[in-house]
């Protein structure tokens, strides 16, 4: 159904208003980094060979999350090749960088019906499951950062990530009433709901759920980490739960292309928090993002390789 006029308009000037509050968070981020003469002095004498290293795990965790989806495709007896769910996977993750937030799984559908043939109503259940899935992983994460995090205890309430949890239940249930309720009216739910049933069914599905969901999360938490350590910082585990889980999962729920400003603000609002300093926390944010989005054509460049060496 096609919105009225004025409430396209307010939808445009909201959307807007939140894309330049992220920018307006970078900006903050970048001039906290140009501010330090510490963080510009540790940048100078950064360790290359890490922030090298810091590329292995951030083009491991695309991989991880195609092939993740494309077990889960294979259960719905819609195959697709792990080189062909990479594609879509990382074609997605580009362009939610230049979609209203909330952007990608739709976007992956579409150019996995596009491109590959994939059912975007059958493909639609998958989706959902993978966006769960990384919330619950972030939510966990975050929430074992709290506990273990020296001095956090007492300086923050463990209600943030639990209360995450709580909206993330909720909003699974309400999108569980609207296939279940709409149904009758729409007889296109019916294959969404078939599809999702049969995902839940497929009890051999949840080990690869499992590790490849947990493979994908080790390899975020490993890509930070470097890129800390080759600016010299050094994270203890607690602390490297916090500034990886909460700035990704505050990403994941605004509405910010990308969760761009967002999460870089967030890893300075958590690191204030844990008492390091700010000009380096920037300075590793920044390059965070950029190893992130390098890990993206490198991870299909090797998949690209490994594919013709097969032949």
């Amino acid at each position: 159904m096609k919105l009225p006029a004025p409430a396209r308009e307010l939808a445009v000037a909201w959307r807007v208003a939140w894309l330049l509050g992220g920018l307006g968070l970078i900006a903050v981020v970048v001039l906290q980094v140009t501010r330090s003469g510490l963080a510009l002095a540790t940048l100078q004498v950064a360790n290359p060979v890490l922030l090298l290293l810091a590329l292995l795990p951030a083009s491991v965790a695309p991989v991880a999350h195609a092939w993740r989806w494309k077990r889960m495709l294979l259960v719905l007896g819609q195959t697709l090749p792990l080189r062909s769910a990479l594609g879509a996977t990382v074609a997605a993750t580009v362009a939610n960088y230049a979609a209203p937030g909330y952007a990608w799984a739709p976007v992956k559908g579409l150019v996995a019906r596009q491109a590959y043939g994939v059912g975007l109503l059958r493909s639609a259940p998958t989706l959902v499951i993978e966006q769960a899935l990384d919330a619950a992983m972030l939510v966990v994460g975050a929430g074992f950062g709290f506990v273990l995090a020296p001095g956090l205890v007492g300086g923050w309430s463990l209600r943030p990530p639990f209360a995450a949890l709580g909206v993330a239940v909720l909003v699974g249930a309400a999108l569980a009433a609207l296939v279940v309720g709409g149904r009758r009216r729409h007889p296109r739910f019916s294959v969404l709901r078939s599809s999702g049933y049969q995902l839940l069914r497929a009890r051999s599905l949840y080990p690869w759920l499992a590790s490849l969901s947990l493979l994908r999360w080790v390899a975020d938490l490993a890509s930070f980490w470097l890129v800390a350590a080759a600016l010299g910082l050094r994270l203890e585990f607690g602390r490297l739960l916090v500034l990886t889980n909460l700035p990704a999962l505050a990403g994941m729920v605004s509405p910010v292309p990308g969760g761009l400003g967002i999460r870089e603000g967030s890893v300075l609002a958590a690191g204030s928090a844990l008492g390091l300093s700010a000009g380096t926390l920037a300075l590793v944010a920044l390059l965070h993002r950029t190893v992130l989005l390098a890990g993206l054509p490198l991870a299909l460049v090797v998949s690209s390789l490994v594919s013709r060496s097969r032949r």
